[in-house]
């Protein structure tokens, strides 16, 4: 899901939803937005609307990769996970784990900060984000199950340290319970 499906998600009263989709041309080398479709209907640069949109526009990318990308994607998906196979598969003396266990040693307690401090009730992902709390809740649930650990690696094949590490290791992506619950 991209920023058009943040539509589907509450936001705080007064706020417009974040559902948002640009249209591009290619022109002498440089990409033009030419259209912007939202909850404020369709606006092109000639459009008094324009900047409104164009804001709304970066809110909701900024929002999706902050939230989604980041948020879910680098500490509540994956952390753990590749901590656990850091540990657990690679032998002490592993190069790999030698040039991970640094960032590995503290991304448990890390993680757990991060998440207490920005998701708690009245946190700052409340304070900061559009999203009411079901809605944000809701979007960790929803787009959790889209990451894709191949995104690590440039081309596309996970490493082979990773790949070797037996699918038993990382099936709590899969199978770990909703964080509404």
């Amino acid at each position: 899901m991209g920023p058009a499906g943040l539509a589907d998600y509450d936001v705080h009263p007064g706020l417009v939803r974040l559902g948002v989709s640009v249209s591009f041309e290619q022109t002498a080398g440089r990409l033009q937005a030419t259209a912007i479709d939202s909850e404020l209907g369709r606006c092109t640069p000639d459009d008094a609307a324009w900047q409104r949109s164009v804001g709304l526009a970066l809110c909701a990318a900024t929002t999706h990769t902050s939230l989604v990308r980041h948020y879910n994607w680098v500490h509540l998906v994956p952390g753990a996970a590749f901590a656990i196979a850091t540990r657990n598969a690679l032998p002490t003396d592993h190069p790999v784990k030698r040039l991970l266990w640094p960032h590995v040693f503290r991304t448990h307690f890390s993680n757990w900060v991060t998440t207490k401090g920005q998701l708690s009730v009245g946190g700052d992902f409340e304070s900061i984000f559009s999203f009411t709390r079901p809605a944000l809740l809701r979007l960790f649930d929803d787009t959790r199950d889209a990451f894709d650990a191949t995104v690590i690696d440039p081309s596309g094949t996970p490493p082979s340290a990773v790949s070797s590490t037996p699918a038993s290791t990382f099936r709590c992506w899969r199978t770990r319970r909703p964080i509404t619950t």
